[in-house]
Formats: C-alpha cells, sequence, structure tokens
C-alpha cells in the first residue's frame, strides 16, 4: 500500500500489529521515511531496551494516558463494535466535557487528598494496605486532573504484568509532588476532602451510596475520631451489612444520599462563615 508513494521525510506511526523488522527496513532504507512503532511485551528484548529509556524526561507521555487510556481500558472503547443509531455517541458520553461532567470530575485537589491518605494506609499491616492496582488508579485519577509529576505517567501507564512496580513509582510521585513527609494536618484535611468529594459522588448518583457510606464512615469519620457532622453517615453504615430486605435496602439507599445532601449543606454554610 505505500510502495506507490513518495515518503522522503515523512514519519509514518503504526501499531503493534505492524511493529516488524521488515516494515522498519521498508521504511528508512527503501523509502528513507521514519516512524514511530507500538511496541508491546510479545517483543520482550525490544521492550525491555525501550523500557530502560529516560522516559521521565518525556512528558508527553501524559497525552496518551489521559485520553487513549481511560477511553480503552476504563471504558473498553476498543471492544465496542456498535455503529448504528446513537449508540456511538453513548459509548463516548463518559468522557464528555459538559458542564454537568465537569461539575463532578475529580480536580486536583480531591487526587492529591486520596493519594495522600493511600501514602498514610501503605504504613500499616499488608492486609489493610492499598492495592498495586489501587495505587495505578490514583495515577490515573491524579493524571486526568491535571496533576503532572514525571513518574506520574509511569505510575497510570503500568499495566497489569507490571503493577508489582505501583509502589516504587507511587512512592516517586509522592516526592516529586512535596508529598512526604506526611502530617496530621494535612492527612486530616485530606479526610475532609475525601468526605465531601464521596459526599458529591453519592448525590450525583456516581458512587453506589451503600459503599460511600462505608467509605465516609472508614476512612474519614473513623481517621477523625467521629466528628459530629460526619455522625449521621456512620450511623447509616453501620447498619449496612444487616440489611436482607430490597426494600430496606432502597430506604437505606435513600437515606445515605439525603444524609449525603445534608453534609454538603453543611460544609458549604461552615465555608461560607470562614
Amino acid at each position: 500500500m505505500l510502495a506507490p508513494l513518495n515518503l522522503h521525510g515523512t514519519v509514518v506511526t503504526f501499531d503493534a500489529l505492524h511493529s516488524q523488522t521488515a516494515h522498519a527496513r521498508f521504511l528508512v532504507e527503501d523509502k528513507h521515511a521514519h516512524y514511530i512503532a507500538l511496541i508491546k511485551g510479545d517483543q520482550p528484548t525490544l521492550h525491555q531496551c525501550l523500557k530502560a529509556l529516560t522516559w521521565r524526561e518525556v512528558p508527553l507521555l501524559a497525552i496518551e494516558n489521559k485520553i487513549h487510556h481511560v477511553r480503552d481500558t476504563t471504558y473498553a472503547e476498543d471492544a465496542s463494535r456498535v455503529r448504528t443509531g446513537t449508540a456511538p455517541r453513548a459509548m463516548a458520553f463518559p468522557l464528555r466535557n459538559d458542564d454537568e461532567g465537569a461539575r463532578h470530575s475529580m480536580d486536583a485537589v480531591v487526587a492529591t487528598s486520596l493519594m495522600r491518605m493511600a501514602a498514610a494506609d501503605l504504613s500499616m499491616s499488608p492486609w489493610q494496605r492499598p492495592s498495586d492496582a489501587y495505587l495505578v488508579q490514583l495515577g490515573l485519577d491524579a493524571l486526568v486532573a491535571g496533576i503532572e509529576a514525571p513518574s506520574l505517567p509511569l505510575l497510570a501507564g503500568l499495566g497489569r504484568g507490571e503493577h508489582a512496580q505501583a509502589r516504587e513509582m507511587f512512592d516517586l510521585v509522592l516526592e516529586e509532588l512535596g508529598l512526604l513527609p506526611l502530617t496530621s494536618e494535612d492527612l486530616a484535611k485530606a479526610r475532609w476532602t475525601a468526605a465531601r468529594w464521596w459526599a458529591v459522588q453519592i448525590v450525583a448518583r456516581q458512587l453506589d451510596p451503600l459503599h460511600g457510606a462505608k467509605l465516609i464512615c472508614e476512612e474519614a469519620a473513623a481517621e477523625l475520631d467521629y466528628p459530629d457532622v460526619l455522625q449521621p453517615m456512620v450511623d447509616l453504615a453501620r447498619g449496612i451489612d444487616l440489611l436482607n430486605d430490597q426494600t430496606l435496602e432502597q430506604q437505606r439507599f435513600d437515606e445515605v444520599t439525603s444524609a449525603a445532601r445534608d453534609l454538603l449543606a453543611t460544609d458549604a454554610y461552615r465555608n461560607t462563615s470562614l
């Protein structure tokens, strides 16, 4: 297909399927072109050579992680085969930058707060520590939120087979962002920020209310010595495991959502007063 074309000085890009020695030689030796190839783990020697390069000095890597990685991995865009009606638009909807999506998207303050909390949990017993997959997700969330750090794209871009490197990469990101050492004051602020964020997600129906209540109870209230403003959510969270009736579960959904609204209203009033 490329044989009749004049490719002198042209940059040709292709995916992993075409990353073959013969193709590279054809472009360079016969067509005097340049190329950008995608190399995956099925070419271990070349993959390892490329991996050893100083990728921290390539800031543009964040663009790929912010856009394609989210579409492909989180929303499985590459697996989608819908082509008719409004289905393609529905597939793209989660990444629309409209006002509604922006209103409930994670910002840099929330992303940083969650990283601080994860850093604190890393010092706990092994069974209580955040998983490697969660650390990678934190990196991806931070990238999407606009946070910049040399090692952040590397953390966010780790594949499932590379999750063993997540702890090391996460530690580097913490240092690069100046989040270490952790202070009790910064950690307390982070937990309050996370509680508000989860409440926003509950009200926006982007987080399961029962799961959100447990997060606020266990990750925020319990570590903040159960402040009064979070007590309604704590009481609701403690009764969740006892639910065995669908009607009661729906009622608890509504109660948690109402408590989340009250929390946000109280918090907004306090911030306005300050």
